[in-house]
């Protein structure tokens, strides 16, 4: 009993130590965030209430300035800018594509609280991590217009 309390002991903080990511892992998983909620953002426009049509405008406008700042400090790493989305972005976005009015609403709605909690805590730790000044500087900016997006999501669900 002792040896498994022991092991549980060590696994939980192995994942606590996990390694964080590099700031161009970073950056490019912000880029390919950004890319998929543009295109979601989009989509909702035309395939949601006219609340949830109003967030995607919004929500798209947010993510391409976002993008913008993001392109602006990866060109300072010589980065290839990655043209790919995130699985867990194509999944979303394929999903919703069938959907419309009220079902696509709720799924997207959905979907938004997930990504921006996700967002906000990889900002965050980013910004308190051991990432170049240019980078934490990058992700602590970013925090405001993704706690306004999410705040925004959760008053429509």
């Amino acid at each position: 009993m002792r040896r498994a309390i022991i092991s549980l002991v060590l696994l939980g903080f192995a994942a606590g130590c996990a390694k964080a990511p590099t700031p161009k892992e970073f950056l490019a998983k912000a880029i390919q965030g950004d890319d998929a909620e543009m295109l979601l953002g989009t989509l909702a426009t035309t395939k949601g209430g006219t609340a949830v049509a109003d967030y995607g405008r919004t929500l798209a406008a947010d993510r391409a300035k976002n993008r913008a700042a993001v392109v602006s400090v990866a060109a300072h790493y010589g980065m290839t800018l990655p043209s790919d989305l995130l699985p867990e972005a194509r999944k979303q976005l394929s999903k919703l594509e069938g959907l419309s009015g009220s079902e696509f609403d709720k799924e997207f709605l959905g979907d938004m609280v997930k990504n921006h909690q996700s967002d906000i805590a990889d900002c965050t730790s980013e910004a308190a991590g051991p990432a170049p000044d240019d980078v934490r500087m990058l992700a602590q900016n970013t925090l405001p217009d993704l706690q306004k997006d999410l705040d925004s999501a959760r008053h429509l669900q």
